[in-house]
């Protein structure tokens, strides 16, 4: 069974601001997290305090920008795209973890 895709809001924000190339990479990337999430992603261990132990990260862009993911409940196989940005001084990372806690839902 496929893995359903849920984006945060503010992706889709991240989405416009990438180039094309980029895009394109990224959509690539979202068809290959439908059929196997761990298989094309990395685990995100937790950054100083920042709570993204249960995130992974997949890098494009010749590892230039990040995608953060948290795949939740296998039986449900839903992968959540928390956030798409620049690795540079950790902004996606930050900004994941900032999108978490004003979900509501945290990570548990």
């Amino acid at each position: 069974m496929p893995f359903k895709v849920q984006y945060y809001p503010e992706v889709f924000g991240d989405l416009e601001a990438l180039s094309d190339d980029e895009f394109t990479e990224v959509d690539a990337y979202i068809q290959r997290l439908k059929k196997n999430p761990l298989g094309c992603s990395l685990p995100l261990e937790n950054i100083g305090d920042s709570l993204l132990g249960e995130c992974r990260k997949i890098y494009i862009a010749n590892a230039t920008i990040r995608i953060v993911i948290r795949v939740k409940n296998n039986e449900v196989q839903i992968v959540e795209l928390i956030a798409i940005g620049p690795r540079s001084k950790n902004i996606v990372y930050e900004e994941a973890y900032r999108r978490l806690v004003e979900s509501g839902i945290g990570l548990k």
